[in-house]
């Protein structure tokens, strides 16, 4: 779910559901709605769209880096570490974060590989 607007005692869902067939949407819908409804929750209207995954997967798919690979990243880049030459050795970027300098290069590596694999994935498609 993205999203519930309150608006004038009703509420307004956005839902994404990720089905391979569309013949698979009208039970999904009825069972949503029975279920909603067994709750005391009527559902009044029901709209839907069909897309692709590729044109929402930025809004259905988990972030990609941990919040922890974010910062290690974040950190290298905006302190000149992947600048020519670098302006901070890891060394230096491990101590200021406060780990080892090989705990420091394991997150590092690996964020970099995810976004690596993301981009990949998305230019072969």
């Amino acid at each position: 779910m993205e999203e519930v607007i309150p608006m004038d005692g009703f509420e307004f869902w956005t839902l994404f559901l990720i089905i391979r067939r569309k013949s698979e949407l009208s039970s999904i819908v009825t069972t949503l709605v029975d279920s909603l409804e067994a709750k005391n929750i009527k559902v009044l209207d029901l709209y839907y769209n069909l897309y692709e995954l590729n044109s929402i997967i930025d809004r259905v798919v988990m972030p990609l880096l941990s919040d922890r690979e974010n910062e290690i990243l974040y950190k290298a880049y905006t302190k000149g570490f992947f600048e020519t030459p670098r302006n901070i050795t890891i060394t230096e970027l491990a101590n200021e974060i406060g780990i080892s300098k090989t705990a420091f290069l394991k997150i590092l590596r690996n964020s970099i590989k995810k976004l690596i694999k993301s981009y990949f994935s998305k230019v072969a498609t």
